[in-house]
């Protein structure tokens, strides 16, 4: 499996499992290393958040020195399985 695929797909499920539908990149970063294993740098979250933004997966704002990704309803579908992205890791079945 693509490890790039894997972390996207984590980041669009923490995403969809937060009460505002958004986490800034620092953020994000901790709950990929603290609950994914995932070890990725501030730069290399960012990167993501950017590929997940131009598949109209997530929207991007930039607040002073934070990246903020916010799920759009496209992101939910593919977060929960319910759509196929490429480049998108499909998740596991409950």
């Amino acid at each position: 499996m693509n490890i790039n695929a894997s972390i996207r797909l984590a980041i669009l499920q923490i995403l969809e499992s937060d009460p505002g539908y958004s986490v800034n990149h620092r953020i994000m970063r901790s709950y990929l290393e603290g609950t994914r294993a995932f070890s990725l740098t501030f730069d290399q979250v960012k990167t993501h958040y950017q590929w997940l933004a131009d598949q109209g997966l997530v929207t991007l704002e930039d607040v002073g020195e934070y990246a903020i990704a916010r799920l759009t309803a496209e992101g939910q579908e593919a977060a929960k399985g319910h759509k196929t992205v490429p480049g998108i890791a499909r998740p596991l079945p409950a």
